[in-house]
Order: C-alpha cells, then sequence, then structure tokens
C-alpha cells in the first residue's frame, strides 16, 4: 500500500521512502506504534502526508491520512503475521 500511495508523488514521498519506512513499521515490536510525516509534491503542490503504525496481537495497522481539503482520504490497512 504505501508504494502504491508513493506513486501520486514526484517528490517527498517516492518508492525509496515507501521501502524505507516498510522496513522501520516492520521493525516495530508489538504494542509500539509509530508516526511519521512528510510533504509530498504532486504537479507543483505539496500535500502533507501522515503514516501512523501500530503492531498489536492481531498483526499490524498502518493509518495513511493525506489531509488536504481539496484531495482529502485516509487508508486503514492491517496485515496478519500468519
Amino acid at each position: 500500500m504505501l508504494k502504491q500511495v508513493a506513486k501520486l508523488f514526484s517528490a517527498g514521498f517516492v518508492r525509496k521512502d515507501a521501502e524505507q519506512l516498510a522496513k522501520l513499521i516492520d521493525a516495530l515490536s508489538a504494542e509500539q506504534s509509530r508516526s511519521w510525516e512528510f510533504n509530498g509534491l504532486r504537479k507543483g503542490v505539496s500535500y502533507p502526508l501522515r503514516v501512523r503504525a501500530r503492531i498489536d496481537e492481531f498483526g499490524s495497522w498502518i493509518w495513511i491520512s493525506l489531509p488536504r481539503r481539496r484531495w482529502r482520504c485516509q487508508f486503514v490497512v492491517q496485515s496478519t503475521a500468519i
């Protein structure tokens, strides 16, 4: 999901950032949460991007927020480790 979001931007949050962030999220221990903020650039406009991750006994929860008025969306992703 992070790589798909990175495709929206030409700078500020690109594929390399998504891959590094995925590694940081994978390294979180159980019951730990963390958030990151980026400014993605799309068509010359800067968009704030907030990613929050929480690891619990059910897997990883990742919230991705793009809180811009004209372009507002939020994704919540859960992946379960088998």
